[in-house]
């Protein structure tokens, strides 16, 4: 169970910067007309490194308020999701000691899973969490979003590593600290995206493989409906060869003990998705 105080934190800094920024969006270029037409966002899968033209209208949305939308509407969904996960692993006895983990977020987004597993590491202690974690995105506009979160919030101590990245190949060059044991890279929904090169597998490939003496955690969670999805399967296929393959559907939603009624609306429903995740052990 989320300590109480920590879930305040996330919702005090959800209302700070997502709904402020929401609420920005409604106030120029007519955005209460476009601001409920989430079809905008087609489900998180617009391009945010673009500005989104509204043929209807003729209004241009910037990458700033498209992501600014994004986070109203996903921000919660996703971190719950990730936390439910997460917990998950821990009833399972697959959890990891969170100050000697490098956690790899993949499509990093508004920094979303990192808000999560601080959340999650919070449990044990009532301390800030000293979090190693690297963002990749190819959306500078949700870079700018992660960077923001990453400076608000209490939940991380101010020794905490964090890195973001715009591209995956600065993974080519980057040296894990010696005091790190585990390793997890997340791809959640990744493979939902429509502007996924799947050449982005051998830089990963490439880290892992100078990284085998860590123990490697794989997490990747994706929407139910497969066929939103058009690299499910390639990235299925990719990583069938490995042991301990776990597929999985979990069922989770919301309630008054999670992050609820920030900004304007309050969002009670259930989600129902996959999950996978992989374990090797060090070499």
């Amino acid at each position: 169970m989320i300590h109480v105080t920590t879930i305040e934190v996330v919702k005090n800094m959800a209302n700070r910067i997502f709904a402020q920024r929401f609420d920005a969006f409604l106030q120029i270029n007519d955005g209460q007309k476009l601001a409920n037409n989430r079809s905008i966002l087609n489900q998180g899968r617009v391009d945010f490194a673009v500005p989104y033209i509204d043929h209807v209208s003729g209004i241009t949305i910037s990458t700033t308020d498209l992501v600014a939308m994004y986070a109203f509407y996903y921000f919660q969904m996703h971190y719950s999701s990730m936390v439910a996960v997460l917990h998950q692993l821990k009833m399972e006895n697959k959890s990891f000691d969170c100050n000697k983990t490098l956690f790899i977020d993949i499509g990093c987004g508004p920094m979303t899973a990192g808000v999560s597993i601080a959340a999650y590491c919070s449990q044990t202690t009532t301390l800030p969490i000293n979090l190693n974690y690297i963002g990749i995105d190819r959306a500078q506009a949700m870079l700018d979003l992660a960077t923001e979160v990453k400076n608000d919030s209490s939940l991380f101590d101010p020794k905490s590593k964090i890195e973001f990245y715009s591209t995956i190949d600065k993974l080519d060059e980057l040296t894990v600290d010696q005091h790190i044991t585990d390793l997890v890279v997340i791809f959640s929904f990744l493979s939902s995206s429509k502007f996924l090169n799947v050449g982005f597998f051998k830089h990963i490939d490439n880290f892992l493989v100078r990284n085998s003496h860590l123990n490697l955690h794989l997490i990747e969670q994706n929407p139910i409906l497969i066929s939103t999805s058009p690299y499910w399967n390639q990235f299925i296929q990719k990583y069938q060869a490995w042991d301990n393959l776990k597929l999985d559907s979990l069922h989770y939603g919301f309630d008054n003990d999670m992050l609820l009624n920030y900004g304007r609306d309050k969002l009670d429903f259930w989600v129902k998705m996959y999950y996978f995740y992989k374990k090797a052990e060090a070499c």
